[in-house]
């Protein structure tokens, strides 16, 4: 897994052992083996921690990098960023 930076919020691909889902989230620590990320778009309360294994975490990328090259400026890319 690259190197994710504290609190920067991140578009994770999930495979389970039994099907493979994305969802976005803050990403906090890794903890040993389990990610443990926070504000997923998956809970109703923003300070709600979501731990996942680490071997699950298929890929990992920010509004940035789906972004590419776009016109947009990096500072309005990051306003996106926090209502995406």
């Amino acid at each position: 897994m690259k190197n994710l930076i504290q609190g920067k919020r991140y578009l994770f691909y999930r495979k389970s052992p039994y099907d493979e889902k994305s969802f976005r989230a803050n990403f906090k620590i890794i903890r040993g083996k389990t990610l443990i990320v926070n504000s997923s778009e998956n809970e109703s309360s923003p300070k709600t921690q979501v731990n996942t294994p680490v071997s699950w975490i298929t890929n990992v990328v920010s509004l940035e990098e789906i972004m590419g090259d776009s016109k947009l400026p990096l500072d309005v890319i990051r306003l996106i960023n926090e209502y995406w």
